[in-house]
């Protein structure tokens, strides 16, 4: 099926708290808000229904927020043109954008488990198990290898952390979210200690270098988070963003002394070598694809 590239909004019913868009040949689309969702940076995330199916509707940045609106809005047009194009199972689909009111909306497939984060953490943590844990990392790696490989230039995602990683299918499912425009949306990118502490050290140069393998370094904390179920640098005396990307660019990281990890040498070692401080030494996440990496370390785990 194909999805418009850009949603324009034509009004909004305050009364009924619906959102009337314009989609193509001037066709009328209702979008029926539910309830809030989640808020953050970016403002309120609503559940909503599109076109008979469930989305979420995240509200973002003000426009003039921005020094040069033009130049904002051509940059986000350029990126919605991309990331709508993205079509991948573990890969959250961005169905378009819209304004209204000088904000902007992302109309975005919805995730009825959650996050990652959630699901370590939250609420429903005790049906957490580790061999799902592995299938969902194994599905980050599919997720990021699709947009590494992407053509004519890789998507790059720039803030992968536990909260950006939705669930669906009663937990079994992983989707990427909040990549790309998201990133380019948010008041706060790097200050806060939820994205900080998934940084890779070259993120902290000027300017920032943002290339495949930071979402590799990500991916090597996150795939430590899934199996310590803890927080990332929670063994620092001071665990603020300023001395974890202070520790991080000295070399400094989670530490490695937990069972399932020493008893497992292919798992510690691609941990190690996602999260090198040389971004020429970690490894490709189609790399990882190819050599079965993250299967065969689910067939040792089942032994132990």
């Amino acid at each position: 099926m194909n999805y418009p590239e850009c949603i324009t909004l034509d009004n909004y019913l305050h009364g009924e708290d619906k959102f009337v868009y314009t989609v193509g040949r001037g066709l009328n689309w209702m979008i029926q808000c539910a309830k809030d969702i989640g808020s953050g940076a970016f403002g309120v995330v609503k559940r909503a229904r599109w076109r008979n199916r469930n989305i979420a509707l995240k509200q973002c940045m003000k426009i003039n927020d921005f020094t040069d609106t033009k130049k904002y809005l051509n940059a986000i047009n350029k990126e919605t043109k991309s990331l709508v194009s993205v079509d991948h199972k573990h890969i959250m689909k961005l169905y378009g954008t819209s304004s209204h009111s000088d904000f902007l909306y992302l109309l975005l497939e919805y995730a009825e488990n959650g996050s990652l984060d959630d699901y370590l953490y939250g609420k429903n943590q005790n049906r957490y198990k580790m061999s799902n844990g592995i299938n969902l990392m194994n599905q980050l790696v599919n997720g990021l290898a699709y947009l590494h490989e992407k053509k004519p230039k890789p998507i790059i995602h720039r803030d992968l952390k536990t909260n950006n990683l939705l669930l669906t299918k009663d937990y079994t499912q992983l989707k990427i979210g909040d990549f790309g425009i998201a990133k380019e949306l948010a008041t706060k990118n790097t200050t806060n200690k939820g994205t900080v502490i998934y940084q890779a050290p070259e993120v902290g140069s000027s300017p920032a270098i943002y290339t495949e393998k930071c979402d590799i370094y990500s991916f090597g904390i996150i795939l430590w988070e899934v199996i310590s179920r803890r927080k990332p640098f929670d063994h620092l005396d001071d665990p603020n963003p300023i001395a974890c990307f202070y520790k991080t660019e000295m070399g400094d990281r989670p530490p490695l002394n937990i069972e399932l990890i020493t008893k497992c040498e292919p798992l510690q070692n691609l941990i190690e070598s996602c999260w090198n401080h040389d971004p020429e030494k970690r490894p490709s996440a189609k790399s990882i694809q190819i050599s079965k990496t993250m299967k065969n370390i689910k067939k040792l785990m089942r032994k132990m």
